[in-house]
Parts: C-alpha cells; structure tokens; sequence
C-alpha cells in the first residue's frame, strides 16, 4: 500500500482525501495501519474516499511486508499487501498529503524537518484517535443522518485536531509496554512502539494498539460503524 489505494464506498479515487502512514521501515506498522484503515473506512459505508500512501523514515527501498504482522493479519487480508513494496518518505509525500499519520514523536520530528508545514497536518496514531474521538462526541450522534450533522471531510477533520492539538491525551500504555530493553521506562503514550527493536513489545501488541487507533480516529471521523446496505 506504498500506492494510492482507495477506501470508500464508491471508490472514487479522484474525490479521494490524501492520507500518509508513516512508521520507521515502512515493513510493518505502517502498511498494517494502511491496510486497517482500509478495511475499518469500508466497513463504516460511510461516504468518504481516502486515498492510502504508506513510507517509512529510514526504509530500504523495495522491502516486503513483515511476515511476521502478515500472519497475524491473516491471509485474505495479507493477499492485499503481497504486492507491497517500502517507500523512503520523501518532502513530495508530505507535501501531497491531507493528513499524515506517524507512530511515533520521533516520525512527526522527522517529517516536520523534511516539510516544516506538514507538520501541522501529522499526528501520532494514537494523538489522532484521541483528539477525533473528542470531537466526534461534540458532534454528537446525528453525523450522516437525515436532518443530522453530516461526516466530517478528512481535510476539515484535521484542522480541528490540529486546533485541539495538547487538550486530549491517550491513556497510558500497559505495563508491558514500558519496559525498554529489559529497564524501567515508560513508552510515550502518544507512540505506537516497534516490535522489531523492543524485546518486551510483541507484533500482536502492536497490533492491537493500531486496530485501537484506527477504530478510534475512523469513529471519529464517520461516527460508529453501521452495516452497510
């Protein structure tokens, strides 16, 4: 998914909203993020199309998915990213973006030092969610709805967020997740940490705190999910 790819009902690429997934290698966590929204964006029915680019900071052109995260995402779901190829963030990708997702403070540093303006359009996965979840509540529950508050537009969505940026934090991480290396210390609560170099955080961890953030930033954005007609 280091290509466009577009989740939505209707499968307009051309309306589509621009939305990067920026991790380290560009092998795991963000072409796993990619794939959720997808999936999660589908699901809603909602009538929003978003087109998916993945890149990493310090990926090697041209590696793979990580097998290890393709055997937990399952084979029907894996077949998506068999084609999958990683992509070294670059000033253009930033620049082209809606709305940039990162997985860690050190990805938002990385890219605002590449495109000091993306920056007001990147968050942490989990800073997303939470700050979508707040202010999908204030719309309330009407959003879509005959006579209701309409989904908000990715784009619009974002300069919200961005406004509201610091007033929501995420929870902190289960314990688990703060042992470093073996020490005592705490992971960032707005990071999604790698399991590649962290031997006390586990892919299927990981995992669950994408699926999280993904369902949390997505419920904000088109309200809970509904089954489509």
């Amino acid at each position: 998914m280091s290509r466009p790819d577009a989740a939505g009902p209707d499968g307009a690429a051309g309306a589509a909203a621009r939305v990067l997934v920026v991790c380290t290698a560009n092998v795991c966590r963000s072409p796993t993020t990619a794939l959720l929204l997808h999936q999660r964006l589908r699901a809603t029915g909602a009538d929003i199309a978003v087109a998916l680019r993945t890149a990493g900071t310090d990926a090697d052109p041209g590696a793979g998915f990580c097998p290890v995260a393709a055997d937990l995402v399952g084979p029907a779901a894996g077949r998506l990213l068999d084609g999958h190829a990683s992509h070294l963030l670059t000033r253009a990708d930033l620049e082209e973006a809606d709305l940039v997702l990162v997985m860690e403070r050190a990805h938002r540093a990385a890219v605002v030092a590449l495109s000091p303006g993306a920056g007001l359009r990147t968050f942490t996965l989990r800073e997303a969610a939470a700050l979508a979840g707040a202010l999908g509540q204030r719309l309330g529950d009407g959003r879509g709805q005959p006579g209701g508050r309409p989904g908000r537009d990715v784009p619009g969505l974002v300069r919200a967020m961005h406004a509201a940026r610091g007033t929501v934090v995420p929870a902190a991480h289960p314990r688990p997740l703060g042992d470093r290396l073996q020490r005592a210390s705490r992971v960032d609560p707005l990071d999604v940490p790698d399991a590649h170099v962290r031997r006390r955080t586990t892919h299927a961890q990981v995992l669950a705190l994408l699926q999280e953030g993904v369902h949390g930033w997505v419920a904000g954005l088109v309200g809970p999910a509904r089954r489509r007609a």
